[in-house]
């Protein structure tokens, strides 16, 4: 009779420790559940924001482009009929109403500065620069997105 009870405490043991076993299980794959959502959800937010700014950095260098051409057709047909200033608003009309461009400047050949859609140093000049010597290099190029560097007026990171 003896053996009884202590038969009976070690069948409560063993079933307290397999249903905590179970229970542990079960939180451990609800855990594991949670983490693959999770990561799930990041990859697809990461997507998502991938997206995103593909479609804003294109939109912004379409717009870029389209200003650009637009200053480079209106500064190969230049009006001899206006005044300077009112040559400089018809150049860059659309390049300050795009105000998120940096200054935009019109050179000769030799990488001097003829005239800018901001106001620039008088002694700027950019025949070293990467981009001018690219459209010096091959007329007709297009846009040029290069690397990050600093800018010549502001030493400000630019594009």
């Amino acid at each position: 009779m003896v053996r009884l009870p202590c038969r009976r405490v070690v069948l409560t043991i063993s079933g307290s420790v397999a249903a905590l076993t179970l229970v542990l299980a079960i939180i451990g794959l609800a855990f594991w559940d949670t983490r693959e959502a999770t990561r799930a959800h990041a990859a697809e937010s990461l997507g998502n924001l991938g997206l995103s700014l593909e479609r804003d950095i294109t939109r912004h260098l379409e717009t870029y482009d389209l200003v650009l051409q637009a200053v480079a057709d209106r500064s190969l047909t230049p009006d001899s009929t206006v005044g300077w200033e009112a040559q400089q608003h018809l150049l860059f009309s659309q390049s300050a109403a795009a105000g998120l461009f940096g200054a935009i400047i019109i050179t000769d050949a030799e990488g001097r500065v003829l005239q800018a859609s901001k106001p620039v140093p008088p002694e700027l000049d950019v025949p070293d620069r990467p981009d001018f010597r690219a459209h010096r290099e091959r007329p007709g190029l297009g846009l040029v997105v290069g690397p990050v560097e600093a800018g010549l007026v502001t030493g400000r990171p630019k594009v």
